[in-house]
C-alpha cells in the first residue's frame, strides 16, 4: 500500500471513503442503576461509582480487605479495517487521474511550443518585410542630405546600416498613426 499524501485530492477521497465505511463505535453499555437495598459504607459507594462509570466494582470481602481493581479490557485499534477491493479501486482511480493529468500537461506544453514556434515564424516574416523596406529606403536615401548624415551617425552603433534602417523603420512604424514610416 502506498503512503497517503494529505495534499493529494485522491488520497483525501480515499481517507473519506475509508472513514465512511467504518461503522461508528458503539457506546459502552451502562447497567441501569439499581436502588441501594442493604448497602452500606465504602463498598456501596464503590459499586455506585462503578455503575455510573460503567465498570462494576466488586463488593469488599467481609474480612475488610479491599479487592484488587479489575483490569480494563484493551480498546480495539482505532484504525478501520482495510478493504483490499476498495484499496485496489482507489489506487486504480488515482493512477488513472495521474495519467490524465500528465497527458493534459503534455498537451499544454505542446500547445505552448506550437505557439512559440508560430510567434517566431511571424517575427521572422515581419523582419523580412522590414528588411525589404529598409533596403528600399536605404537605396533612396541621399548620404549627403541632412537625413542621410543623421542616419550615418545613428547607424554607427549598429553592426550594419541595414540593421540600423530596420530598427529605424520599426520605430517609425510604431510612432506613425497609419503604422507606416
Amino acid at each position: 500500500m502506498l503512503p497517503l499524501d494529505p495534499n493529494d485530492p485522491i488520497d483525501k477521497l480515499l481517507a473519506e471513503v475509508q472513514a465512511e465505511s467504518v461503522p461508528p463505535p458503539k457506546p459502552p453499555a451502562t447497567p441501569s442503576p439499581t436502588p441501594p437495598e442493604s448497602r452500606s459504607g465504602q463498598a456501596s459507594l464503590d459499586q455506585l461509582l462503578g455503575q455510573i462509570q460503567g465498570t462494576p466494582q466488586p463488593i469488599a470481602s467481609p474480612s475488610g480487605r479491599s479487592p484488587t481493581p479489575p483490569t480494563p479490557d484493551p480498546l480495539p485499534p482505532l484504525t478501520p479495517p482495510r478493504d483490499p477491493g476498495l484499496d485496489e479501486l482507489l489506487g486504480s482511480l488515482k493512477t488513472t487521474y495521474q495519467q490524465q493529468e500528465a497527458a493534459a500537461e503534455r498537451d499544454r506544453q505542446q500547445a505552448l511550443a506550437a505557439e512559440r514556434q508560430r510567434q517566431r515564424e511571424q517575427e521572422a516574416a515581419e523582419r523580412a518585410a522590414f528588411a525589404q523596406q529598409a533596403q528600399d529606403w536605404l537605396s533612396k536615401l541621399d548620404p549627403l542630405s541632412a537625413d542621410g548624415l543623421w542616419f550615418n551617425q545613428f547607424a554607427e552603433r549598429y553592426p550594419s546600416r541595414l540593421e540600423a534602417a530596420i530598427d529605424f523603420l520599426r520605430a517609425s512604424a510604431l510612432n506613425s498613426p497609419e503604422g507606416q514610416p
